[in-house]
């Protein structure tokens, strides 16, 4: 059997939404078999088939991405509700962890842009203070998210949980 993760991160090719699905996620699995699924269903392949045949055939591609965006509010909700554990879990347990963390991650972060701004990029671990500073970036995000939430998914989390209450 194909491994689903790598295989729905080359499908995330032809719908860049997927990314979000899989990313830090511990339903990256589950989003993963279901983005395999949607490519199966509409190639009449398995795995790397599938993927071998939406790359093949733009029209199949432009499907892809179309039945992807008509999945794209079942995931998200997934996506979303596997956020809200995390959350839910920071509450009932009042961890002094994920705060702490955030705080060594913000301060690490612009500790590093502060000392590159100022002194420059030294040329021995260039490289390396990139990719820390690449890192740190990422991490700093997803602590934003976690603690404030983005715009985009908080206004869809609002709509969904609208929905759900209205159901």
């Amino acid at each position: 059997m194909t491994p689903l993760i790598p295989l729905a991160m080359e499908l995330a090719r032809y719908a860049p939404q997927i990314i979000g699905w899989l990313s830090g996620s511990k339903k990256a699995e589950e989003a993963a078999g279901q983005v395999v699924a949607i490519a199966e269903s509409l190639t009449g392949a398995q795995g790397n088939e599938a993927l071998a045949a939406i790359s093949a055939d733009p029209n199949l591609a432009m499907q892809f991405r179309q039945a992807m965006l008509n999945h794209e509010q079942a995931m998200d909700a997934m996506f979303l509700d596997d956020r809200k554990d995390a959350r839910q879990m920071q509450v009932q347990t009042r961890s002094w962890t994920p705060p702490v963390l955030a705080a060594v991650v913000t301060i690490g972060f612009f500790g590093v842009l502060w000392l590159m701004l100022n002194q420059g990029l030294p040329e021995a671990g260039k490289d390396a203070l990139l990719i820390m500073l690449g890192s740190l970036g990422t991490a700093w995000t997803a602590i934003i998210g976690y603690y404030f939430g983005s715009s985009a998914g908080s206004a869809r989390k609002d709509e969904l949980m609208a929905k759900g209450s209205q159901g």
